[in-house]
C-alpha cells in the first residue's frame, strides 16, 4: 500500500490482525482478499 495506508499500515502491525484487517478494508476495499 501506500499514501496514508503505508503509514497507517506501519502503525497498525504492531496491533491485531484485526485492526490491520480494518485497514485493508478502510484503505484500499478492492484488495481485501489479496492483504497479507
Amino acid at each position: 500500500p501506500h499514501g496514508i495506508g503505508f503509514f497507517i499500515g506501519f502503525d497498525t502491525n504492531v496491533a491485531t490482525g484485526d485492526a490491520r484487517d480494518l485497514f485493508w478494508e478502510i484503505n484500499c476495499p478492492a484488495r481485501v482478499g489479496e492483504r497479507d
